[in-house]
């Protein structure tokens, strides 16, 4: 019985051990080291592209010269004499043989103008070479031509005929007016010379405002439009705009570009106009643009038009308005 008592002691003692051990507490686990919080970073911005002008603005400024005459204009490209002046409506201007020739029509004369870059390989040392003071035994006087550029005018006379020169300088050329005249005709030609060279404007002085070359005017449906240049030329009732403008077509589609017609100072003119470029195509579109009236043969002030692009389907892809102003 004394056995029996023991090993039921024995038993009691042993689960009380075993329920403590199963109660007691897990030793508390490691503390993880405290982590930095990161706040997020804002997105970047996103570029937006640039702005597209409303419209292409062009403004030429005249030659202009305070004179009785009734003046017509000469405005030479910049791939020829790259100027523009005014000259007597009775004389007739046409280019030849690398020179501006101009002939009155109620006397006899030879004149002529030039100019030749100051880099070319042809050009003179200086100003004083193009009028041959050596050659001729003359002593040149100086002055200035168009807004301020120096000039050298010079006169021989021997039996009844006369010679003239007026040559001066820009930043970009060397320019000269030669004229032969019989008869006492000096005076006159002494006038068209004043004029010519008194209202001389170079062609960076005509293209009073422009965008920069290059400048991106529309894009949409892969095709873009960008400003490349323009300049005035011609003479009398043959004047124009000439107007270039880069197209580009990055898409697989064929596009066009469309003028049909145009305005001068307020009249409406026909005009068909049109370049069609593929897929992955670009080129250099150059509009020719009258700028005079046809029946008063009188230059315009204000000249406007509305390039306009289509997909090869017909359907309407942008606009470009255009205004080109001349300023007197």
């Amino acid at each position: 019985m004394r056995h029996i008592l023991s090993a039921v002691l024995l038993l009691t003692l042993l689960a009380a051990l075993l329920s403590g051990c199963a109660g007691a507490a897990p030793p508390p686990a490691e503390s993880a080291e405290p982590t930095e919080s990161v706040e997020a970073l804002p997105p970047e911005p996103t570029e937006e592209p640039p702005a597209l002008p409303e419209r292409l603005a062009l403004g030429f400024t005249l030659p202009s010269v305070v004179s009785d005459e009734e003046l017509r204009w000469y405005f030479s490209p910049a791939d020829e004499f790259d100027c523009g002046f005014c000259y007597p409506s009775y004389c007739s201007v046409w280019v030849e043989k690398g020179a501006l020739r101009l002939s009155p029509s109620w006397f006899f004369a030879r004149m002529f103008f030039t100019s030749v870059r100051r880099d070319a390989e042809n050009a003179p040392r200086e100003l004083l070479e193009l009028l041959e003071p050596a050659k001729w035994g003359t002593v040149p006087s100086v002055g200035t031509a168009g807004t301020g550029w120096g000039a050298l005018r010079a006169l021989h006379l021997k039996y009844d005929t006369w010679r003239r020169w007026a040559a001066w300088e820009t930043d970009e050329r060397y320019c000269l007016l030669y004229g032969v005249c019989f008869d006492g005709r000096e005076g006159e030609i002494g006038m068209i010379f004043d004029l010519i060279s008194a209202s001389y404007l170079t062609g960076a002085e005509l293209r009073a405002s422009a965008p920069e070359s290059g400048e991106l005017l529309r894009r949409d449906a892969g095709l873009s439009l960008s400003y490349e240049s323009a300049d005035l030329r011609g003479a009398a009732e043959s004047c124009a705009a000439a107007l270039r403008l880069n197209a580009a077509n990055e898409g697989e589609a064929a596009r066009e570009l469309l003028v049909s017609a145009f305005s001068l100072d307020g009249a409406e003119q026909p005009l068909e106009a049109i370049c069609r470029l593929e897929g992955g195509e670009s080129a250099v579109w150059e509009l020719s643009l009258p700028l005079t009236d046809g029946e008063s043969g009188a230059l315009c002030r204000t000249l406007e038009l509305t390039v306009s692009a289509y997909g090869e389907s017909g359907e309407f892809l942008f606009s470009l308005p255009v205004q080109i102003e001349l300023n007197r």
